[in-house]
Parts: structure tokens; C-alpha cells; sequence
């Protein structure tokens, strides 16, 4: 076969058409029966799509009351719970800011006579120092009714019983009653710038203007030595020895027959203390009724000493306890003939003192007082925010 005839048969095959495989009447059968079968398809998905939708709508329906109501319903009650609690703060604070403003009032009027009290006691010392005994009597007259009323409603009045206490009633009785004797006066400027001092360390005492209490503390343990300091160092001699008479023969003081004589007037206390308070309080202290033997335990509990009073047998310690105050007490006496005799020395002590006084104040403003209203703050910022979170994502539940 040729290349024409080639040609020729592949010209023929194209020019074929269905019509050429199948005959027409076959042809237009099968178009009727293609649009046939197609129109059956398509009639028959949409009546079942409309059932189907009835169905899944019905599903939808019976899933909505069964499973979403029930945990909407328990959604909607946290949120109530949430918004009560926040509503509930908020009126706590409310009530705090309303309730708080007669002690906001009363501390500022406790903070302004701190701050009047020290600085009409230091223009009291430049200026007329022979009159700061009398400053101070006229102050422990109010102090110390103070101080009995405040604690005796605390549960804490045994702690009146301590040795700060008695002090300040030995200045008193020498101020006022014996100023000539030379026994009180001795007992009482070493008891003073002893163990009194001292525990304005011991006890952290801080110079917390708006806090009677903390004031009243600070004032029992530093105004004597600062009234004996005053009356030593700083007071004419002419007045001094005409008003205490027993400072002109005490030029100098003999540390031995002191530490006697401020021994007998410590003892003298610790047996009416044991008397009356660890004895005839006995089962009210058993109870639960703080001493200052019973807070020292607590609060040093963590140290050496603490640990060692703890592992003696109950009935001992508060004899331990009485041991080791009394040697506190001979060894924050050893300084004392040294303050007597250098006023400079003196004056760094009782300065010294105060300061650790104001660290402490200023240590509680900052640190104690700061973070008790930060915490309050962090408070209610976080119940706002659960509250604004489920108002975010509930909107119309909440409102």
C-alpha cells in the first residue's frame, strides 16, 4: 500500500461520528435514557435531603436540650458564683473604706502627736533639759493606763508584769520620792542602760508614729536611760545636784557594789514575778495565755538557745529562763560605768538606739504595711479579672 492510500484510510476514519458506530435510532435512545436516569438522580436526593435535614435538625434540637442547656445552666451558675464574689469583695472593701475612715482619722492623730512627742522632747533636752523628768512623768501618767486597757482587752496584760515595767517605776520612785537615794538611783541607771536599752533590739521595738502600741513600747524602753542621760550629762550641775543630791558624791561608780545593788532590786522583782505570775497564773498561762517567757520561746524557737530551752523538761525552763535573763542582765550592765562617766559614749548608745528604733519603723511602712495593701490589691485584681474573662466570653449571661 502506497502513501496515498494511506492518506486516504486515515481522511475516512476521521470523518466518522457516533452515528457511524451506533445507528441513529440507537443513538437517540440512549440521550432519552442518559437525561432519564439523570432526572430520576437528581428527584430522589432532594426528598432525601429534606428528610435529612429534618433529622439532623431533630438531632440538633435533642443535643441542645440534653448536653449544651445542662452545661450552659452550670456555666451560667459559676458565673453568678464568680460575679457574687466579686460583688462581695467589693463590698468588703467598701465597707473597710467606710469602717476604716474613723481609724485612718485616728491614726493620723496618733501619728501627728509622735511626731510632736519627738520633736518637743529633742527641743526639750537643747533647750531646758532640767524639765524632760517632768515631760516624761506627765507622759507614762497616760502611757501607762494606756498600755494596761490596750492589753488587758488583748489577753496580753501579764506582759505588764515584766521587767521594763518595773524599771520604769524605780524612776519614778527616784524622781519623785528618794531622790536622794543612792541604792535606787544606781539600781535603776544600770537596769536602765542594761537590760532596758537592750531590748529595744531584743524586742524590735520600732518608731511607728500611727501605732500606739509600737509608740508605747519604744517609750518604756528609751525614755528612762534617755531622762537619766539627760539628768547626768546635760542638766546645769547647780540644778542637778540641788534637785538629786546623791549625783554630787557619784563622780564615778564602782561597777562590783552596783552589780549588788542592781542585782537585789532585779531579784526583788523576779520573786514577785514567779509569785504572782508563774505560780498563781499557772493554769491560765497552761491555757494559752501569752507571757513574755512563753513569746521569747516562741519567737526564738529556730535558734540555738531556743532549741536548748525546748529539749529541757517543762517544769524547768521557766528557771532556765530566769538564769539566762539574769545573765543577760549582768552582761548588758558591764557598759554601764562607761556611759556614766563619757557623755560621748553615751550619747552614741542611746543614738544608736534610737536609730535602730526608726530602721524598724521604716522596715515595717516598707516591707509590712506595703505588702499587706499590695496583697489586698493582687486580690481583687485577680477575682476582677476571672469576672471580666467569663463576661468576655458570656456577655449576655453576666449583663
Amino acid at each position: 500500500m502506497n502513501s496515498d492510500d494511506i492518506s486516504q484510510t486515515q481522511s475516512q476514519r476521521k470523518k466518522l461520528s457516533l452515528s457511524d458506530y451506533i445507528g441513529d435510532d440507537d443513538l437517540e435512545f440512549s440521550i432519552l435514557t442518559f437525561f432519564g436516569v439523570f432526572d430520576s438522580i437528581s428527584n430522589v436526593p432532594i426528598k432525601t435531603l429534606g428528610n435529612l435535614n429534618r433529622h439532623v435538625r431533630k438531632k440538633r434540637d435533642e443535643f441542645r436540650e440534653n448536653k449544651v442547656r445542662p452545661l450552659q445552666k452550670k456555666v451560667d451558675k459559676e458565673l453568678e458564683k464568680i460575679k457574687g464574689r466579686v460583688t462581695d469583695k467589693v463590698d468588703k472593701l467598701q465597707r473597710k473604706w467606710v469602717d476604716g475612715s474613723m481609724i485612718r482619722t485616728r491614726n493620723k492623730v496618733a501619728f501627728v502627736l509622735g511626731v510632736g512627742n519627738v520633736f518637743f522632747s529633742a527641743l526639750l533636752i537643747g533647750m531646758s533639759p532640767q524639765h524632760l523628768h517632768l515631760w516624761y512623768s506627765v507622759q507614762i501618767l497616760y502611757f501607762m493606763p494606756l498600755r494596761y486597757i490596750t492589753y488587758h482587752r488583748k489577753g496580753m496584760h501579764y506582759f505588764i508584769a515584766d521587767l521594763c515595767y518595773w524599771v520604769n517605776m524605780m524612776l519614778l520612785l527616784y524622781l519623785w520620792v528618794f531622790p536622794s537615794s543612792k541604792f535606787l538611783f544606781v539600781s535603776t541607771y544600770f537596769l536602765s542602760f542594761g537590760s532596758l536599752s537592750w531590748a529595744i533590739i531584743a524586742w524590735k521595738n520600732s518608731l511607728v508614729f500611727h501605732s500606739m502600741d509600737k509608740v508605747t513600747s519604744l517609750f518604756i524602753h528609751i525614755f528612762p536611760p534617755t531622762v537619766l542621760h539627760t539628768i547626768i550629762h546635760i542638766v546645769p550641775i547647780e540644778y542637778t545636784y540641788k534637785r538629786f543630791p546623791v549625783l554630787e558624791e557619784l563622780t564615778d561608780i564602782d561597777i562590783f557594789p552596783a552589780f549588788i545593788a542592781t542585782s537585789i532590786a532585779y531579784f526583788i522583782w523576779q520573786a514577785l514575778y514567779y509569785i504572782f505570775i508563774q505560780v498563781r497564773r499557772r493554769e491560765k498561762i497552761s491555757a494559752g495565755r501569752p507571757t513574755s517567757f512563753t513569746w521569747l520561746l516562741k519567737s526564738y524557737s529556730n535558734t540555738w538557745i531556743g532549741k536548748l530551752m525546748l529539749k529541757l523538761p517543762e517544769p524547768t525552763r521557766p528557771f532556765a529562763f530566769m538564769a539566762i535573763q539574769y545573765m543577760y542582765t549582768l552582761i548588758t550592765m558591764a557598759p554601764c560605768p562607761w556611759w556614766y562617766s563619757h557623755k560621748k559614749f553615751s550619747t552614741i548608745f542611746l543614738s544608736s538606739l534610737f536609730a535602730w528604733s526608726v530602721w524598724n519603723g521604716a522596715s515595717y511602712y516598707v516591707d509590712v504595711f506595703g505588702r499587706r495593701f499590695q496583697k489586698e490589691l493582687e486580690d481583687l485584681r485577680r477575682e476582677v479579672s476571672t469576672y471580666e474573662n467569663f463576661n468576655v466570653l458570656y456577655p449576655s449571661k453576666v449583663d
